[in-house]
């Protein structure tokens, strides 16, 4: 199934360009690390064209925006529409992603918090 994304430019209002990388979800909810890990769970935010993400059965888009060295807005949210049998992780994840988040670098790590104070701790694909 294709997916749809409308998506908006990547403001690079921030000085910190670190965020430009595959992240890899390792730390949600009462998810374990081997879940995630099953799951390939991961966002991508080298595209300057839009953010994706990928929860372990559909392809979701969105546009995104860097607004401030500690805030990331993210906008048009679109997702393929598979059947999976268990797609708690997505449901959670889809849930959590909300228009505008707190997010923050530290080392190889991004942390995403959203206005609930639940946090989504990423690291960074190519960091061994």
């Amino acid at each position: 199934m294709a997916l749809l994304l409308i998506s908006s430019k990547c403001s690079e209002k921030s000085s910190n360009v670190d965020y430009k990388r595959v992240w890899m979800l390792v730390e949600f909810k009462n998810y374990t690390k081997d879940n995630l890990t099953k799951n390939k769970a991961k966002l991508d935010l080298t595209n300057p064209e839009g953010a994706s993400a990928y929860m372990g059965c559909n392809n979701i888009g969105y546009g995104f925006t860097v607004t401030s060295d500690d805030e990331i807005t993210f906008s048009n949210g679109m997702a393929t529409e598979m059947y999976c049998e268990n797609n708690t992780l997505e449901k959670d994840f889809l849930r959590a992603i909300e228009r505008k988040m707190k997010y923050k670098i530290d080392g190889h790590f991004l942390i995403l918090t959203n206005s609930k104070n639940e946090v989504l701790k990423f690291v960074a694909q190519d960091w061994d």
